[in-house]
């Protein structure tokens, strides 16, 4: 980035389309490694997936990762450690002096949990114990998906889920399930890489 652009401050925003009030624009800062999201919060742009970690092996990561200067957390239902994500925030806090503030952690829903969504966002509240959510997704698309993601704008304006978003959803399933809901997702985390390259879903997202 430097040669390319000097060096200068690099700030790149892609447009969204026209959204909420904050026209979803999404700043990336590479120098503090975070983005701006559409709901007005900073997300660190890295940080620590937790899937098929145990109960320690997911405490001692998270502790180690924050001690180490990372500050995103990702987290699920279906991983089964969400109480251990946040237990390692919890010590990390109190052992190394971090704040809540500078903590990011996501997790999700999954489609088994569609049908009573209140009692599945009110467990993760209850298994991380850390105040309130930065980010929850729904995990995948699913019979109920759209109630469940209304319900988590309802949370969202309660305070206890702080930004929304999506976890697997494609073309097809953004196209019908955007015209639903309110809250435009402030992140959609797919699956993309050399061997599944979904190249038509970034520029959907970019310009929908």
């Amino acid at each position: 980035l430097e040669d390319t652009f000097g060096n200068g401050d690099v700030t790149i925003s892609l447009s969204v389309g026209a959204q909420t009030a904050s026209e979803a624009a999404r700043s990336f800062d590479f120098e503090d490694r975070t983005v701006m999201l559409n709901s007005g919060y900073e997300m660190p742009i890295m940080g620590l997936g937790t899937y098929s970690l145990d109960h320690d092996t997911c405490v001692n990561s998270v502790k180690t990762l924050l001690q180490n200067g990372g500050r995103l957390i990702d987290t699920a239902y279906m991983y089964g450690n969400e109480d251990a994500v946040g237990e390692g925030v919890r010590q990390a806090m109190e052992e190394y002096g971090i704040s809540r503030e500078e903590i990011f952690v996501i997790t999700k829903i999954y489609p088994s949990q569609f049908d009573d969504p209140e009692a599945a966002i009110d467990m993760a509240l209850e298994k991380l114990d850390i105040g309130y959510i930065d980010m929850m997704l729904l995990h995948h698309p699913g019979n109920g998906d759209v109630e469940a993601y209304k319900t988590m704008e309802r949370y969202v304006e309660e305070g206890k889920i702080r930004s929304l978003g999506l976890s697997n959803w494609y073309v097809e399933e953004l196209t019908e399930f955007l015209p639903q809901i309110t809250i435009t997702p402030a992140l959609v985390q797919n699956e993309i890489h050399p061997y599944y390259q979904e190249q038509e879903v970034v520029p959907f997202i970019q310009t929908t």
